[in-house]
């Protein structure tokens, strides 16, 4: 069955590349001075990829506030950018292209500039999607051997592509004519959800307010119910502090004793930065999280599988984050932040300066 499914998967590749890839127009050179509109479109719909990607926006917007940024995303990367006053538009996708046909064919012919970030070859409906769009000008990320790509930013072979993605982004902005640009990530939060997340730390002012994220986007980035508890009640041995502790959706995460812990309920993204925000210290295994603590700068300790290279593309970006990775004693433990021992974590925690 794998591979059947491979073998389909490069015939629609092949086929795609053969029925779409082909010039529309001849574009000529790229000219941002005479743009009016740039897209950007996000298929992956990760919440942290998007906090990254929140300098692009704000850099655009200050060099060249005439032209109308639009963002094509999934329903949870759009909260992140929903209060963002650098992004003009924002239209969901939902990975389902007969829901999305409608966006693409009511931006065609519409956008100057479109951007690609997936740094990988594209599949048949992406293919298609640019057909439709039609963009004046699409740059793409190592896309040198596809035709409908206008200009390709060529990053495999440089030293850029195993760096943090913020250079490949800087690289794109150079691109744009913006030089030495800030590369520090955005979160807009209402004032309403601001305030009331201002209002429950304010309670605890005295106290080192501490948020333990516990949940990752799998198995093996989730902390485990013992090893929670043991972590809680080592904070508080060693600390006058008060731990928040996000819960996302309706996850059972463990049966606090302590009224030093408390359990919150978090729906969206931005209600996990409004907590963010307000709190001292973050301690995460979850990227959406560590990126949110980054745009704030705030003291962040990291907790990562045995996965190198990944790390460093999608670290932290914050001089006041630390971070642990699973010691899996080349594989006789398994590569799940479960493995951390709590001691480490609360040694790290004992080094920040607070």
């Amino acid at each position: 069955m794998g591979k059947f499914k491979e073998i389909s998967r490069n015939f629609r590749k092949s086929f795609g590349k053969w029925l779409f890839d082909k010039k529309s127009r001849p574009a000529g050179a790229l000219d941002i001075g005479k743009a009016e509109s740039i897209l950007f479109v996000r298929y992956d719909d990760k919440l942290g990829d998007m906090i990254t990607a929140t300098s692009i926006f704000r850099e655009i917007k200050q060099k060249y506030p005439r032209i109308k940024i639009k963002v094509f995303c999934g329903v949870k990367s759009a909260q992140v950018i929903k209060y963002n006053p650098n992004v003009d538009e924002v239209r969901i996708i939902y990975k389902r292209f007969y829901k999305d046909v409608f966006t693409y064919f009511k931006n065609r012919k519409h956008i100057d500039i479109a951007f690609d970030f997936d740094g990988v070859d594209p599949k048949f409906s992406h293919m298609l999607r640019w057909r439709i769009i039609c963009p004046k000008f699409l740059i793409g990320v190592n896309k040198e051997n596809y035709n409908i790509y206008d200009l390709s930013l060529n990053l495999l072979d440089s030293d850029i592509w195993n760096k943090h993605i913020k250079y490949r982004y800087g690289a794109f902005l150079k691109l744009l004519g913006i030089e030495n640009p800030n590369l520090d990530y955005d979160i807009f939060i209402p004032q309403d959800m601001d305030s009331q997340y201002k209002n429950v730390m304010s309670g605890f002012k005295n106290k080192l307010k501490v948020i333990v994220n516990p949940s990752g986007d799998s198995v093996e980035r989730c902390l485990g119910k013992e090893q929670l508890n043991e972590l809680a009640a080592g904070i508080l041995q060693s600390h006058d502090a008060h731990i928040f502790v996000l819960r996302v959706g309706g996850k059972d995460l463990s049966n606090f004793k302590q009224p030093e812990v408390t359990e919150i309920k978090i729906n969206s993204i931005l209600e996990s930065a409004a907590l963010i925000k307000h709190a001292d210290i973050v301690i995460t295994p979850d990227t959406a999280i560590t990126h949110a603590a980054t745009a704030f700068k705030k003291k962040t300790i990291i907790l990562y599988r045995d996965w190198i290279t990944n790390n460093t593309i999608w670290g932290p970006n914050n001089p006041n984050a630390v971070s642990i990775t699973v010691d899996t004693k080349n594989g006789a433990v398994p590569n799940a932040v479960s493995n951390i021992p709590v001691n480490q974590i609360l040694e790290k925690l004992s080094l920040i300066k607070l």
